[in-house]
């Protein structure tokens, strides 16, 4: 995740516990947990280079030699607050009783918005075979008449070809937080049909009317691949379901720099 900062440098605890990085054009923020502090020379010949290595060489160390129970990373001292991108994600550290929570999302690339023309859209349901593709192989088999479109092995061009033609876009997956191919379908036009399982529960993670939420584990097959052939034949007027989705989506850029800018405030 990357937002535009103006100055150019290095910051870090002691121990070192949160490491920035400030380059020219981008900021990154790196979580890190390490008990030997970052020595003055380390600071003084810094550049890009030696901090990528230095700081995948210390990550790498620590989970080899340690791992943390949610208890002791609950009760541990140094971690001053706790990020979450998705609704989903905020429950569970609500459930594992971990505090100082701070929202911290992300943003879909812009390459993404305002495609799609209502009038070219093909008869297509595009699926990732990566997530959730058990269900997604029985309606296949059980309806392969309906023009499914994979999404792999495809670059950024490829994708946004595929999603702008397609009608409809589902996805089965876990759904481990605001998954990044439902809102690059949703901002291409696409009708999103997804389960309920993860951040798919949420509706703040995916705003969509719950109709197009499907629990895969207690529906019949037949009733699924009927309801869609109803959407793609009644396309034109379900797509404005996803106004307030797609709305959401073109704002996530502006939302999460002022989520960076805040966090900057707190660790002032």
């Amino acid at each position: 995740m990357s937002v535009t900062a103006s100055s150019a440098g290095v910051f870090a605890l002691n121990p070192t516990i949160l490491s920035f990085y400030f380059s020219k054009k981008y900021f990154t923020c790196f979580f890190i947990y390490y008990r030997k502090k970052i020595s003055l020379f380390d600071l003084l010949r810094f550049d890009k280079k030696i901090f990528r290595e230095e700081f995948l060489r210390r990550l790498k160390r620590f989970f080899k030699r340690k791992t943390f129970s949610l208890k002791v990373l609950r009760k541990h001292p140094r971690i001053v607050l706790n990020a979450y991108q998705s609704e989903y994600a905020k429950e569970f550290l609500i459930r594992n009783k971990f505090t100082t929570l701070f929202s911290l999302t992300d943003y879909i690339n812009v390459e993404y918005l305002g495609n799609g023309d209502l009038y070219k859209k093909e008869d297509w349901i595009a699926y990732n075979p990566k997530k959730g593709y058990e269900f997604t192989k029985r309606l296949i088999a059980n309806a392969p008449n309906l023009n499914w479109r994979p999404i792999m092995g495809l670059d950024r061009n490829g994708v946004i070809d595929i999603l702008k033609r397609c009608k409809l876009y589902i996805d089965f997956g876990n759904h481990p937080g605001k998954d990044r191919l439902p809102r690059e379908a949703a901002a291409c036009n696409c009708i999103i049909i997804t389960g309920i399982r993860g951040a798919g529960y949420y509706y703040n993670d995916i705003p969509i009317p719950e109709c197009y939420k499907i629990n895969q584990y207690k529906v019949d097959i037949n009733s699924v691949i009927s309801k869609l052939k109803e959407l793609i034949y009644s396309y034109d007027n379900c797509i404005n379901d996803f106004q307030n989705y797609r709305d959401k989506i073109k704002n996530e850029k502006r939302s999460f720099k002022e989520e960076v800018q805040m966090l900057l405030n707190i660790l002032k």
